[in-house]
């Protein structure tokens, strides 16, 4: 059985808004002392949402993301702490509290989770 503690990355492009669109899942495997970011390419559906969002600048935010998380200088360098690095993002870019759940199957698990949340506008 694998514990698996992750958080939602979502744009709110007002603090005054009830809209916000998720963007990425960070993925810590307790178990297995593993980090993974999995993030959108649907880059429509993310403009359509806010037109006025720099794309480049947020693809290219994503991408770092990913590549630091999943490094293996993250590792060791942040203490295998996720709840640090989500404190971070504040603002228009920012992680949820970070849900913690078990799986059998991490593979399946981060598959649903992507297919569940990953570009789901809330709010309205």
């Amino acid at each position: 059985m694998a514990k698996i503690k992750y958080s939602i990355f979502s744009h709110q492009p007002s603090i005054y808004s009830n809209k916000w669109i998720n963007l990425g899942i960070l993925f810590y495997n307790v178990s297995e002392n593993t980090y993974r970011f999995e993030y959108t390419t649907s880059w429509d559906k993310v403009i359509e949402f806010n037109g006025e969002l720099d794309l480049d600048f947020l693809k290219t935010k994503l991408l770092a993301i990913k590549k630091e998380i999943e490094s293996k200088n993250f590792i060791s360098y942040k203490c295998n702490c996720i709840e640090d690095y989500i404190k971070f993002y504040v603002n228009v870019l920012r992680f949820s509290k970070i849900s913690i759940e078990e799986t059998e199957d991490y593979e399946s698990f981060v598959k649903d989770i992507k297919e569940r949340v990953l570009i789901r506008n809330m709010g309205d």
